[in-house]
């Protein structure tokens, strides 16, 4: 049964509105997905580095993300996936190369994607095959019981008003029932890594307290395609593309999208 019964005023925050950015004609688009409770903001800076050097950008924001609370508890796996999913088919319809990069529950829908599309190139960042939490497997059935509890938040004094509005939104939470449903996706992209063919960059951080070390050995050892590449950081926390070593891995990520070989 459809649910129909959101507040009015349910807004995107300004902060956390898609993006589309057309490159030069001759390059292939780049599609960009946020992760579990992000928005198109954590993906801004990798965004305007590839579009600089020529890439055509979609930064997408996945349903009840960038929103609140009532509106994320609405949404479900196929809800997010399905985004992901009609937006690579509309950038194949413009465009004859479409990569894809995603971070961390992103990473995991971008594995998705690339076991039911032959996407070319893709980079994981952080990408949630594994996490740090031992009780997710818990939760689609405490979910049913516990949609979210309250959990202690500190506010960053030195963050603009609207993002710190956008965090206090989704991390004054821990979000049970969207957990239960990540839960269902990681499971899914565990099983389909085998199926992915697509040339693969992974970037992980030893300082991710998110999604662990391990993340990338089941990538490796699981996954199909024969051209594959990590990169690992020491001082980022889980926001790797948006974090102390940005910089870097955007360079990372352009680098292997403009491999010529």
């Amino acid at each position: 049964m459809l649910e129909l019964d959101l507040p009015t005023d349910t807004k995107v925050l300004p902060i956390a509105t898609p993006e589309f950015r057309v490159g030069q004609p001759d390059k292939p688009a780049v599609l960009l997905v946020h992760g579990f409770t992000g928005s198109p903001y954590e993906m801004r800076y990798l965004g305007s580095r590839l579009h600089e050097v020529g890439f055509s950008v979609s930064i997408i924001r996945l349903p009840g993300h960038g929103t609140d609370g009532n509106d994320f508890l609405r949404t479900n796996a196929k809800d997010w996936l399905r985004k992901v999913v009609d937006e690579y088919m509309n950038l194949q319809q413009v465009y004859k190369t479409v990569y894809v990069a995603g971070l961390s529950m992103g990473g995991v829908l971008t594995i998705l994607l690339s076991s039911i599309f032959p996407v070319p190139r893709i980079a994981l960042a952080a990408p949630a095959v594994d996490v740090t939490n031992t009780f997710i497997n818990l939760t689609p059935y405490a979910g049913l019981f516990i949609p979210s509890k309250p959990k202690p938040y500190d506010v960053d004094p030195n963050e603009q008003a609207e993002l710190q509005e956008l965090h206090r939104r989704y991390q004054s939470r821990t979000w049970v029932r969207p957990a239960g449903e990540l839960w269902k996706l990681i499971l899914q992209a565990r099983k389909r890594l085998p199926r992915v063919q697509s040339e693969t960059l992974i970037l992980v951080s030893r300082n991710d307290q998110t999604v662990p070390m391990k993340a990338l050995e089941t990538v490796k050892h699981s996954i199909g395609t024969k051209t594959f590449k990590e990169k690992i950081y020491t001082n980022s926390s889980h926001i790797i593309i948006n974090d102390v070593d940005k910089e870097d891995a955007a360079q990372e990520i352009i680098d292997w999208f403009s491999r010529t070989h």
